[in-house]
Order: structure tokens, then C-alpha cells, then sequence
């Protein structure tokens, strides 16, 4: 099929609800830049976020923000060749009562270099993570995985951790320059 694009520089997407596969926004083989605006108010019964990035697509944000969903557990969820990229002072993906704010899972990537992460960030399943700026409230590496952080500031600390390491292995963390981590 043909890829979709999507620019999104101010508005709303709210109150949508779905029982997996992004109640907000979800992006097949496709291309998603925000700028600005918020995703707000998803209901999701299952897994797979408010935004679900899936299958070799790609979300650049630079603005705007994600949170206020209450999904099943992540506000944004990453698999299967994905990519999230976040590198923007005004960028934005969940508050700290809210479980995850983001979810890679089987194979998904996520580069976070400037923004605010507002609760947890979950690895899983042969997914990578690289961090340079921005900060992160914790992130949670599993199953295989690789985090890579040489910058940003991580308030509540990394961990480490697989609940089958015999098949997926115990993942990868690797620390370079200046990141705060406490």
C-alpha cells in the first residue's frame, strides 16, 4: 500500500475510543510530524496506545502533547520496526500519575533528544531506545533490549530486568558523557 502523511501543528484530537490500535491516532507504513497540539481523552481497552506506531512507520515530535488517556497502559506505543523520534523543548508525552508513556515493543525504536517524558518508558521485546537530551521520570529495559543514553536527565533511575531471560536474553545498557540519572 501507499504511506499516509500527517502533519499535526495545533488543534485537538480527543475522546476516541478503540479497543486496540491507537485510539487517537494510528499510523501503518506511515509518516506522523507533530508540531504542536494535543491527543487527549482516548479510551483503549487493550494495548497499543492513544498513538500506535506500527509496522515501519515513523512519528516526529517536535510539539505539542500526548497525555490525559486512559488507555490500557501507554500514551504512546512503538512495534514492529517503528520509530518514535521526540526532539523538541515543548514536546510533551504523559504526567507522572499517568502508568507509561511510552511502550516499545518487538522490534520497536524510540530517540529522545530534547522533551519531557512525564512517567514510565518501557523496552521490550528486541525494541532500542537512544536518549541525548530531554528528561524522563524512569525507563524500564526487558526482554532483550537496547538503551543507549550519552545526555537528559532520568529522575527516578533505569532498570534492568527480563522475565524470560532464557529465550529473549537480558538486554543492554550503555552509559557515555553526562547523562543525570538518580
Amino acid at each position: 500500500g501507499k504511506k499516509a502523511y500527517f502533519y499535526m501543528y495545533g488543534g485537538i484530537i480527543q475522546d476516541n475510543a478503540a479497543y486496540t490500535a491507537g485510539a487517537g491516532v494510528l499510523c501503518y507504513k506511515s509518516q506522523f510530524k507533530m508540531y504542536g497540539g494535543e491527543i487527549t481523552g482516548h479510551k483503549n481497552q487493550g494495548y497499543d496506545g492513544a498513538v500506535c506506531l506500527d509496522e515501519g512507520s515513523t512519528m516526529t515530535m517536535t510539539g505539542g502533547t500526548i497525555a490525559g488517556n486512559t488507555d490500557y497502559r501507554e500514551q504512546v506505543y512503538i512495534s514492529k520496526d517503528a520509530k518514535l523520534i521526540v526532539d523538541g523543548s515543548s514536546a510533551v508525552i504523559a504526567k507522572e500519575s499517568e502508568q507509561y508513556a511510552i511502550h516499545a515493543f518487538n522490534g520497536g525504536k524510540v530517540e529522545i533528544g530534547n522533551g519531557s517524558i512525564g512517567s514510565e518508558v518501557v523496552i521490550l521485546q528486541k525494541s532500542e531506545m537512544t536518549m541525548s537530551g530531554g528528561q524522563i521520570l524512569k525507563i524500564r529495559v526487558s526482554r532483550g533490549s537496547n538503551l543507549t543514553v550519552s545526555g537528559g536527565k532520568i529522575s527516578k533511575g533505569i532498570s534492568l530486568g527480563s522475565d524470560d531471560t532464557g529465550y529473549w536474553g537480558w538486554g543492554t545498557i550503555m552509559l557515555s558523557e553526562a547523562p543525570e540519572i538518580s
